[in-house]
């Protein structure tokens, strides 16, 4: 069966982007595939004994370049051009990891980050390997490209892709079971802080992520540690005494963080209070009370508790010293 002339010219085109091999994912967003998989068992079931097709078989009929099957793969190849250059995601929407944040929106309780099952997980980064941006292309089995699709099917050509990837971020709402997201979507403090730029480090000069990939390692919606590499063993963060750090000092408070190299190892933000008295702030769970912040004593005595960031911010805000400001001379 001869090949439509602009199925080839489109399908070489897309060759030439950073898909690069993987144009099967937008064949089966366009709808192709399932056509063509509908095709051949339509033609296996009238054909019962059938080896392999033979001359002039029609399967794909009605897929030609005016097809809307046509049109809808050029319109997924024009928008992955919005959001992919023959490196990598965009440098555009690689600021502030706009791009990996806004994906993080689609999916519910689950995320297109890989691999898939495991309490170890990657936000992906260039590269062609195992948490790799070509993976996710190339992956159809853990199901979890069809987040990237939904992400294409809400934004359109005809306006800037940093305007439209931030509004999906922030109209972004989040129920109980995707609770987690919450700070990696709305805070680029998080994901953005990453070693590969002297103005993304965190406000006491420290990188996040050592690495591209951004491992973390969630257990559920509470355990969730941030990794500065792959593993556990290297230096990590856990995420909620982080984002707590990470608001106090957006308000001009004396909080820093402790990070430890272990997993079983406290991390926490921590402050002196007006009375001198050092002060540690970790998420953890509580007994017959869930997982909450508590403010806790060096001694491991504990202050006072509360089950939201909002509580502790405003007990932190009332009892810690204020960072002394630099006066600008004009």
């Amino acid at each position: 069966m001869s090949i439509d002339p602009e199925w080839k010219k489109a399908v070489a085109e897309s060759e030439n982007t950073f898909m690069d091999g993987q144009t099967g994912a937008l064949l089966s967003f366009s709808g192709l595939t399932e056509e063509y998989g509908r095709q051949i068992s339509e033609f296996e079931e009238q054909n019962k004994d059938a080896v392999v097709l033979p001359e002039g078989a029609q399967i794909l009929a009605g897929t030609d370049s005016s097809s809307d099957y046509y049109t809808a793969f050029i319109t997924y190849l024009k928008k992955f051009v919005l959001l992919f250059d023959t490196d990598g995601v965009r440098s555009e929407i690689e600021d502030q990891a706009l791009f990996r944040r806004a994906l993080l929106c689609y999916g519910g309780k689950y995320s297109y980050m890989l691999p898939p099952a495991k309490a170890r997980q990657s936000f992906l980064d260039n590269t062609d390997r195992d948490y790799g941006f070509k993976r996710l292309l190339r992956d159809e089995n853990s199901g979890k490209r069809v987040y990237l699709k939904m992400l294409m099917d809400d934004i359109v050509l005809d306006r800037p892709v940093v305007d439209q990837l931030q509004e999906i971020i922030d109209r972004k709402t989040f129920d109980e079971d995707e609770r987690w997201k919450k700070y990696f979507i709305k805070m680029p403090e998080i994901l953005d802080c990453i070693a590969n730029d002297v103005n993304k480090k965190d406000p006491d000069g420290h990188w996040v992520f050592a690495i591209p990939q951004r491992f973390i390692r969630r257990n559920n919606n509470d355990d969730i540690l941030l990794l500065s590499r792959t593993q556990t063993n290297s230096i990590n963060r856990e995420l909620y005494s982080y984002v707590l750090y990470i608001e106090a000092r957006k308000k001009g408070l004396s909080v820093k963080y402790h990070a430890e190299y272990t997993d079983s190892a406290e991390k926490y933000a921590y402050y002196d209070n007006k009375q001198g008295e050092r002060v540690l702030v970790v998420y953890k769970k509580k007994a017959d009370v869930g997982y909450v912040y508590i403010a806790k004593k060096t001694d491991d005595t504990e202050i006072i508790y509360y089950d939201t960031l909002e509580g502790i911010l405003d007990y932190v805000e009332k009892t810690a010293k204020v960072e002394a400001t630099v006066s600008q001379a004009q």
